[in-house]
């Protein structure tokens, strides 16, 4: 886990960012896309961050989910909670109504006919 081969009958294998904490080697099963930790990866594509460990993109690693708001599933993907907005950029507030914020991707994460910042405001046309 957290290795790939380069080459088909590789004899060595390469650590997943070059052996920096919180790499490993995931793929995807089920249909709610849940994702595993996987042995014997065959291209570097497996590789991402562990479970509970989201990508920086500041500093090319991965780094604990210890933003609050914030879940981390694997291979560097990120859902915002319920009551939690947040643009692409990861800046995490948290909104005074769930029905405001139903939670989802960053950046798409208001309720529809909501807008802004935390989902404060309607969308023009919307009351």
């Amino acid at each position: 886990i957290g290795k790939y081969a380069e080459v088909a009958g590789s004899s060595a294998c390469v650590r997943c960012g070059g052996g920096a904490p919180l790499w490993t080697t995931m793929r995807r099963i089920g249909g709610d896309g849940t994702w595993v930790a996987t042995d014997g990866a065959a291209t570097r594509s497996a590789c991402g961050c562990d479970v509970g460990a989201r990508f920086d993109a500041d500093s090319g690693m991965c780094v604990k989910c210890s933003i609050e708001g914030l879940e981390c599933p694997g291979m560097g993907e990120v859902i915002l909670l319920p009551g939690y907005y947040s643009a692409l950029n990861l800046s995490v507030f948290s909104c005074r109504s769930k029905l405001n914020c139903p939670g989802g991707k960053p950046g798409q994460a208001c309720a529809e006919g909501r807008q802004g910042v935390a989902c404060s405001s309607c969308k023009v046309g919307m009351a």
